[in-house]
């Protein structure tokens, strides 16, 4: 279990979608070449689902102190390179509906 806010999902720099073996392994590929982090790429236990936006920081460069999640999160939220949802989903081909809600949550 993560302790705190140490979670790239609390954190809002992860997602998990629900895709085909095949539409995964494509995505994730599109995914590493726009600078993200895929699950399916690990060793020992990947994740096919899991995407991730770390900008190459250890998850406790955002989240330095696990009991305050409010300063986690404006910290987090603040980033210089902004987590790329619309594009991402938009170039995946993953439909306008699924870009919409990706702007909503950038």
């Amino acid at each position: 279990m993560t302790p705190g806010c140490r979670s790239w999902h609390v954190l809002g720099r992860a997602f998990d979608l629900q895709a085909s073996i095949s539409d995964l392994k494509r995505l994730g590929a599109r995914w590493q070449q726009m600078g993200g982090v895929w699950g399916g790429s690990w060793t020992g236990f990947p994740d096919l689902f899991h995407f991730q936006w770390t900008e190459g920081r250890p998850v406790t460069h955002y989240c330095p102190d696990p009991n305050d999640c409010e300063a986690v999160a404006r910290a987090s939220l603040s980033s210089t390179t902004p987590f790329p949802w619309a594009g991402f989903l938009a170039a995946a081909g993953l439909g306008a509906a699924a870009a919409a809600w990706a702007l909503q949550h950038e």
